[in-house]
């Protein structure tokens, strides 16, 4: 019986120490959590959301891109055909 109280003290020593690694293990593992999930808000703001901008602004700037092309084609106006008896008329007038 003598022999039992030792074990016992050793024993209990031993699961309190366990005890006190497996609370620091728990406050690592819950800061490493929640750097991960800082990580993904971050990944998320800075590389998805630009995506879907870019998707939602394709439209857009396609739109624009074809009325800058109409815009320039009008801008080529030695490509219509003026007949000669407007331009004499104009040539008259000082213009």
């Amino acid at each position: 019986m003598e022999n039992q109280i030792p074990q016992d003290v050793n024993l209990l020593q031993k699961i309190t120490e366990q005890d006190e690694k497996l609370e620091k293990i728990y406050k690592s593992v819950e800061a490493t959590r929640k750097y991960f999930k800082v990580t993904l808000i971050v990944t998320v703001l800075t590389v998805v959301l630009p995506l879907l901008g870019i998707l939602v602004s394709l439209p857009y700037i396609f739109n624009m891109m074809s009325s800058f092309g109409t815009i320039n084609s009008l801008n080529n106006l030695n490509d219509l055909s003026i007949p000669s008896s407007t331009m004499d008329s104009l040539k008259q007038l000082g213009l």
